[in-house]
């Protein structure tokens, strides 16, 4: 499921336009259009789009999902599982590039 977080800086100069955006962002009929996964309000996943074979089997799941929980430790998981994905799914190695010549600068004197 897909789910978005904004935060407002107290300090923000633009407090009510920021709050203006939040509002027509977080509508279902936007969400539903800018989501590239289940989004996370029901009523935008009741949005057409999202009414079709392909997506009927992640639709009816969502209600099952859960939050992850909320830590501290946040960074710690992340990196922790970025790195387990690396070695599980190692990157291609890039083709080499021939090394770029440097033209010398002469000086005279």
């Amino acid at each position: 499921m897909s789910s978005w977080y904004y935060v407002i800086f107290s300090q923000s100069p633009v407090k009510e336009e920021s709050k203006k955006f939040a509002t027509y962002i977080l509508r279902p009929e936007n969400q539903a259009r800018s989501v590239v996964t289940i989004p996370g309000r029901k009523s935008a996943a009741a949005m057409p789009r999202f009414q079709t074979k392909d997506w009927k089997p992640w639709v009816e799941a969502a209600p099952y999902g859960e939050p992850l929980p909320i830590t501290d430790k946040f960074s710690q998981i992340s990196t922790s599982s970025a790195t387990r994905r690396s070695r599980c799914f190692p990157r291609k190695p890039r083709p080499s590039r021939p090394p770029t010549r440097r033209r010398s600068r002469s000086t005279t004197s």
